[in-house]
Parts: structure tokens; C-alpha cells; sequence
């Protein structure tokens, strides 16, 4: 169920979008076609799991810097298939402790047509890490270092909704009990 007003979710029920994926299976995937195209895709997350440790460091005024270089990077590779770039999760806002990883959404026409942006993407020297179809057509590319995130959605998703509600929800109070707090870690 998605949530657009985040006044009004349950916090525990709106989670990041990692704690919903998982690595593609057969016995997880009553839709797909059987066929093994889905597996030769890389449904899900791609790659596997990997053990990472997960850190909350105190903001880092050079966020904004390396948002605006990716930004760049991607949407000169995009070019006009890219209709919205935004930096989102906690690195977009000033003064909040954070993962130390840049979101950034992209939106384009429809996501699910691969053609149009992974390529681009690609040769820009992002790797594809996750593929969703079963949750609005997301996209998740990301750096080697693995310092960014490029979530892909489709104009007209909630979830590209969803995603801005938060920021702003976030900005509006950096302090609040959504916040991550880097005293804390």
C-alpha cells in the first residue's frame, strides 16, 4: 500500500526500498514467465546479496557537491529521456546525519523501456543493482564505490511522489523522529 501523506503512514510500514527487495528466485516469483528470460534479466536485486557494514555519519557539507556531479554526469548521459533529476534520502538534507551513500531519483517516460536509459547509464559508468517490475518499474543503478544510488521511476509513479513527500517532510523538520541521528552511531 503506498502512502502519500506521510502524516498519515505508519512509520513502521513505510520502509526504504532495500528492505523490500530481494534477490531474484523462481519460488518468489509467481508472475514471471518461466521461461528463464526473467533470470537472464537479473529480476530483482542483481548481483546478490552483499554484507556491507552500514554507518550514520554527521552531515557532510560536500553532499550537495557530489549530488550536483552525478546529477550532471547522468543527465548529459540521458539527455532528454531524463524529465526530472532530484537529490533524495537523508544526504539532501542540510544537517541530518546519514548513511553516507547519495540517492538520487531520476524520472523518465516509462522505465520499464530499458532501451531508452540503461545503455546511457551504463556507459556513463553506473551499474545496474536492482530491477523492480513488480514495484513501479524502480531501477536502481549505482557507482562501483558504491557512494551513489540512481533510482529510476516512471513519470506519473506515486512513488516518485512518495519519495519527494519525504524529503520535504524531512527538510521541513531534520530534527523530527524520522531523522537519523549521528550522535548515535
Amino acid at each position: 500500500m503506498d502512502c502519500l501523506d506521510l502524516s498519515k503512514c505508519d512509520t513502521n510500514v513505510v520502509r526504504p526500498w532495500h528492505d523490500r527487495i530481494r534477490p531474484w528466485e523462481p519460488e518468489h516469483s509467481e508472475a514471471r514467465n518461466g521461461d528463464g528470460e526473467d533470470e537472464e534479466r537479473g529480476i530483482g536485486l542483481i548481483g546478490g546479496i552483499e554484507k556491507r557494514d552500514i554507518q550514520i555519519v554527521s552531515y557532510d557539507s560536500h553532499w550537495p557537491e557530489q549530488y550536483q556531479t552525478h546529477a550532471t554526469l547522468a543527465g548529459a548521459a540521458l539527455g532528454h529521456a531524463a524529465l526530472r533529476i532530484e537529490h533524495i534520502g537523508s544526504t539532501s538534507v542540510p544537517t541530518l546525519a546519514a548513511k553516507p551513500i547519495i540517492d538520487i531519483l531520476i524520472v523518465v517516460r516509462d522505465s520499464s523501456d530499458e532501451v531508452a536509459y540503461l545503455p546511457k547509464l551504463e556507459e556513463a559508468g553506473y551499474q545496474l543493482r536492482a530491477r523492480e517490475p513488480d514495484f513501479h518499474e524502480h531501477r536502481m543503478f549505482r557507482t562501483p564505490d558504491q557512494g551513489v544510488h540512481i533510482h529510476v521511476l516512471s513519470n506519473g509513479s506515486t512513488e516518485v511522489e512518495r519519495m519527494l513527500i519525504f524529503r520535504e517532510r524531512l527538510w521541513r523538520n531534520p530534527g523530527g523522529p524520522l531523522a537519523l541521528r549521528g550522535d548515535e552511531a
